[in-house]
């Protein structure tokens, strides 16, 4: 991990870890969840999830864990067809972020990013599956 690494993840908020809260509020929206980090995977062995680290090495940044992701559901669970991604760091997205996602899908542009008044928050946002490539 890099020198002056945080788990933000793990950081407390509540009582709860933040991804406690992420997983909370995803949990009623999707079929099904994953969770991408580096390093050892048990550390997250109490959320009882599929831990998957980046497949590009160097710890390329936040889109990297997305590409992660996408490639691990297209080999993992190729029935789906549409993916969500959230930061663990961003507990307080909408509980009904799924939904809205689902309705402003386009066929020709099947990848969207989520938006609020401070801006564009890439790592928030769904994705189709078309074609050969996550």
């Amino acid at each position: 991990m890099p020198n002056g690494w945080v788990d933000k993840a793990l950081q407390i908020l509540g009582g709860r870890p933040l991804l406690a809260h992420a997983i909370e509020r995803l949990k009623p929206q999707v079929a099904g969840m994953v969770i991408n980090a580096n390093g050892e995977a048990t550390r997250f062995a109490a959320f009882r999830l599929p831990v998957i680290a980046d497949s590009i090495a160097g710890f390329a940044g936040p889109l990297t864990g997305v590409y992660a992701g996408l490639a691990w559901v297209r080999a993992s669970r190729p029935g789906i067809e549409h993916v969500v991604t959230v930061a663990a760091d961003t507990p307080f997205f909408p509980t009904d972020l799924v939904p809205r996602f689902l309705a402003a899908l386009n066929p020709n542009c099947p990848l969207l990013v989520a938006r609020s008044e401070e801006g564009l928050h890439p790592v928030i946002g769904p994705a189709g599956f078309h074609g050969d490539s996550p």
